[in-house]
């Protein structure tokens, strides 16, 4: 947790493109992540879901919560949003993944003696089924998506809009003259 908040506070005072974050970047991605996943592995106990039914229940019943729910959000995006199939389908792709945050809620009602073992091993076979779900959606009705904008007429894609960020400090005729130069 503490690690988390120092980043935020770090966030804005390191330039994105500076070398100090290139190095922080590196060493997050080359030594951190890889130690976090041991650990999240050394956490799992396969022998929970062999000395009971319990732990397998337990385990279906969070993956088939986590994805039955994100697919309805998805699938009201596309009603309200007027959103296509393949779209609907991506955007639950993209927030189907359950990573770090379930893990550590659930490590942090595992030590206050709010979940067992079996709630564990059920949180990781969760973050593991929805990390192999999530890039696999995202890549397939991605390719729908490119393919059908690519089928659409001329016409229909004359018509762009182009979201310009504006900031205080940054006179707004020349945010406006860049993102009309995109068009």
């Amino acid at each position: 947790m503490g690690a988390f908040l120092a980043g935020l506070a770090l966030n804005r005072i390191i330039p994105h493109n500076s070398t100090l974050m290139n190095r922080l970047q590196f060493t997050g991605e080359a030594i951190f992540i890889p130690f976090f996943l041991l650990s999240v592995g050394m956490l799992l106990d396969v022998g929970i879901f062999f000395a009971s039914a319990r732990a397998w229940v337990i385990a279906f019943a969070m993956v088939a919560t986590v994805i039955l729910t994100k697919w309805a959000a998805a699938e009201l995006c596309r009603l309200f949003l007027g959103y296509s199939k393949p779209q609907a389908r991506v955007v639950f792709g993209l927030s189907v993944a359950q990573a770090a945050a379930t893990l550590a809620a659930t490590m942090v009602g595992y030590e206050i003696g709010l979940f067992d073992e079996a709630v564990v091993n059920g949180a990781i076979l969760m973050i593991l089924v929805t990390c192999f779900l999530a890039p696999w959606l995202v890549d397939r009705y991605g390719r729908k998506m490119a393919l059908s904008q690519q089928q659409l007429p001329e016409d229909s894609l004359a018509e762009q809009r182009i979201m310009v960020a504006l900031s205080p400090e940054q006179p707004r005729r020349a945010l406006f003259t860049a993102g009309e130069m995109v068009t």
